[in-house]
């Protein structure tokens, strides 16, 4: 009789170990999940507000009225099922509406130009702009599905300033996008 009473209580004692060892692997996934995504989205913000500094201090040295993301020798990433945004810096000197004119540059991408177009969600917008309006502008953003092909997009875009009774072009640039996926450990953990 003593036999199976320590035999029971020893197996009870099993069973808890067990249920508690696997509560604290659980948590243990979940804490490092959220240290894994919180590192990642860090860095992309790291990433995001250097890009700004840049643009903003080389867009005012360079004596450009307009600078926008993607200009450079480098092409910024996007990705599927993420919000990808073209954006732009505009340093108006006085008060004066902008109209910017996107096409997709079907010798410069790799993906189909049509699937592009697509995606490209806004390819005309007017903004108006007062002197010391800093800020990125989301000009347009991209709605790429997940089953998109991998390549590269470049979008030419226009701007003109509107004033004074004529149509004057400030700024034409080619911007460079890289359409890639998420890393697998960026993909599986967030």
């Amino acid at each position: 009789m003593k036999n199976r009473k320590g035999a029971i209580e020893l197996s009870m004692t099993t069973i808890v170990i067990v249920v508690l060892s696997l509560t604290l692997l659980i948590m243990g996934f979940v804490l490092i999940r959220n240290i894994m995504c919180g590192a990642i989205y860090l860095t992309q913000d790291i990433n995001d507000k250097a890009r700004e500094q840049v643009v903003s201090l080389f867009g005012s040295s360079s004596g450009n009225e307009v600078a926008c993301i993607g200009q450079g020798s480098e092409a910024v990433s996007i990705f599927p099922d993420s919000e990808n945004w073209i954006m732009c810096s505009i340093r108006a000197p006085e008060e004066s509406g902008y109209e910017f004119t996107l096409r997709v540059d079907d010798q410069l991408s790799d993906v189909d130009p049509v699937q592009i177009r697509r995606w490209l969600k806004a390819t005309n917008k007017k903004i108006t702009i007062a002197p010391g309006d800093d800020d990125l502008l989301k000009v347009s953003r991209f709605e790429i599905p997940n089953n998109a092909p991998e390549g590269n997009v470049a979008i030419d875009v226009e701007v003109r300033k509107s004033g004074a009774g004529a149509n004057n072009l400030v700024y034409s640039r080619t911007l460079s996008y890289q359409m890639t996926r998420k890393g697998a450990i960026r993909s599986v953990l967030c």
